[in-house]
């Protein structure tokens, strides 16, 4: 498997994040397209109920509105928006039992449960409110990652700085509250609302990145183990599943007519992005417990899997000289 060295990732996330965000914010090809998409081919006709009303979200996916249940707008993308909540229930029950969870891996299962809520409203519903319950949770798992990251001991003994800590908390939480108040308080034509918008979509990218270049300095920093062999490869195959992810969502944002047209069956894009990014969630959640936990050499940890050796477990053992 290559190697995705701190560099390699930020030059691959830096293009990646060039590109979504600027089809974030400039190019939405499904948005508000469906008669468009309908008419392109007379057997894609079906009846649409609006049963939440006309669409007014910023995105409405590749996926046919309201074409296996007249309740539910895009019937698959929201089924697999529990993905999250399951992903997040899992990792709870394994690591609880297994391991001693920090407050902040606690806050990543919270905010991911969130992820689940706001996705599932939004695929359900299509409307704009339900879009950014959806994406603030996002945002509030990626700065919780990067602060887990940038207080991180690095297994050298460096002291960390507690009130540096704290106010950075301070600052976090607050840009969080100030920002979640402003987006679900005013509406989209609003200059501030828009401002907001910007603020949050920025420091995402920059976070996102961090946190994973972040992450494989981490894995660099602490001594060679088979233990830490083995995180690498986790975090390895948790950074392909987002890559893929995202190019599951570029390209279902982006081709919808082709992918409804020119194509025996719509292959479900945006519910495999759900899918790979639970997958590589899950394997990120355990390797920033890992993190934390490592630079203790008290702390015996062991990485298992289970169910056809497809399942990854971080399992705690007792305490050395005790």
């Amino acid at each position: 498997m290559i190697e995705f060295t701190p560099n390699k990732i930020a030059i691959i996330l830096g293009v990646t994040l060039t590109i979504t965000t600027s089809q974030y914010f400039y190019f939405k090809d499904s948005v508000f397209d469906e008669n468009e998409r309908v008419n392109s081919d007379a057997s894609l006709s079906y009846n649409v109920s609006n049963y939440w009303g006309t669409p007014n979200a910023e995105f409405d996916w590749c996926e046919r509105n309201y074409y296996l249940s007249e309740f539910i707008s895009e019937f698959v993308n929201t089924l697999t928006g529990f993905l999250y909540i399951f992903v997040s229930f899992v990792a709870y029950t394994l690591m609880s039992d297994n391991i001693i969870i920090s407050l902040h891996v606690k806050l990543n299962l919270l905010f991911i449960s969130m992820i689940g809520v706001g996705t599932v409203l939004f695929h359900c519903t299509l409307q704009y409110t339900h879009q950014l319950i959806d994406e603030l949770p996002i945002y509030y798992l990626v700065s919780n990652g990067a602060l887990i990251l940038y207080f991180r001991n690095t297994g050298g003994g460096e002291p960390r700085n507690d009130l540096l800590q704290n106010i950075s908390r301070i600052i976090i939480v607050t840009l969080c509250i100030v920002l979640t108040f402003i987006l679900l308080t005013t509406t989209r034509e609003n200059s501030i609302h828009n401002i907001g918008r910007g603020i949050m979509s920025t420091v995402f990218s920059i976070l996102f990145l961090y946190v994973f270049v972040a992450i494989s300095k981490s894995l660099n920093e602490i001594k060679n183990s088979k233990l830490n062999t083995q995180m690498k490869m986790l975090f390895q195959k948790s950074f392909l599943e987002f890559l893929l992810a995202i190019l599951c969502w570029v390209v279902d944002n982006s081709c919808c007519i082709f992918l409804q047209t020119k194509l025996p069956f719509y292959p479900q894009l945006h519910a495999s992005w759900h899918l790979f990014t639970c997958t590589g969630l899950y394997k990120l959640i355990l390797i920033l417990a890992y993190i934390e936990k490592k630079p203790n050499e008290r702390i015996k940890l062991n990485l298992k899997y289970r169910v056809l050796q497809m399942l990854p477990m971080l399992l705690e053992g007792k305490k050395k000289n005790e």
